[in-house]
């Protein structure tokens, strides 16, 4: 271990001193520059990624440095600086949310600037969590590249007209609990809204009105001409919502 570390100068914070491994700071440090530091620590976490990939940006564009010389001088593998110029390449300045983090804007740089804006909008305004906006772009991916299958359809109506109601009854096994299909739900939706719009079924609220006034009913797709009220003969699992069942 080097007894004396190199001192690094990046952040000029009178009464402080940084090195490689620790943080030195000075009795004598006044409260304003040390709420500064506590401001400027808080955004490293979060920004060191996209300083290394617009570094590496300017010295290919100046001097045509390629990422032998990064890795040479940043002690990074290929990998990390490669990661780091695709998103700093792929997201325009303007687009970048200082709410979010490096993860999130590597999670939309496979996308056009339009999409990516309103991608990282949703994220900072609902607060996702980077994984999450990765699941809901590539359900969005898939649902937009998907196309109805006959035979898929005419199965799901199948398992309709047995009296599985809704999307998740359909899409389960009701003996050995294995998905059938191999869809999410809203492709399985997608399918239910087809066979709506042919005029076999119609979406029905699970319980009718009493179970409405309760808050958002489970909605069922059921064949045209099914019966009404809180029972739906074959629908898994049978519910009842009559009043006898409330305490």
């Amino acid at each position: 271990m080097d007894p004396s570390p190199q001192a690094l100068t990046i952040f000029d914070i009178p009464g402080c001193t940084f090195n490689r491994t620790s943080l030195i700071i000075s009795g004598s440090i006044k409260y304003e520059h040390w709420e500064r530091l506590g401001e400027i620590l808080r955004s490293v976490e979060g920004s060191i990624q996209f300083w290394i990939g617009d570094w590496v940006r300017f010295g290919e564009t100046r001097w045509g440095e390629k990422y032998a010389q990064a890795i040479k001088t940043t002690g990074l593998d290929y990998q990390t600086i490669a990661d780091c110029v695709s998103v700093a390449n792929r997201v325009d300045f303007s687009l970048r949310h200082e709410n979010l983090s490096f993860s999130h804007h590597r999670a939309v740089a496979g996308l056009e600037p339009k999409a990516q804006m309103e991608w990282l909008d949703k994220a900072e305004k609902e607060q996702l969590p980077y994984r999450e906006l990765r699941r809901q772009i590539e359900q969005a991916e898939r649902l937009e590249k998907f196309h109805l299958v006959n035979a898929v359809l005419e199965k799901i109506w199948e398992r309709i007209q047995d009296g599985c109601y809704t999307t998740e009854s359909i899409m389960t096994c009701s003996e050995c609990r294995k998905d059938i299909f191999g869809l999410d739900i809203e492709e399985i939706r997608l399918y239910l809204q087809q066979l709506v719009g042919s005029g076999k079924a119609e979406w029905r609220p699970q319980g009718g009105e009493t179970d409405v006034a309760r808050g958002s009913p489970t909605m069922l797709c059921v064949p045209v001409g099914t019966p009404g009220g809180n029972n739906y003969i074959g629908y898994r699992p049978k519910i009842d919502y009559s009043d006898e069942s409330i305490s």
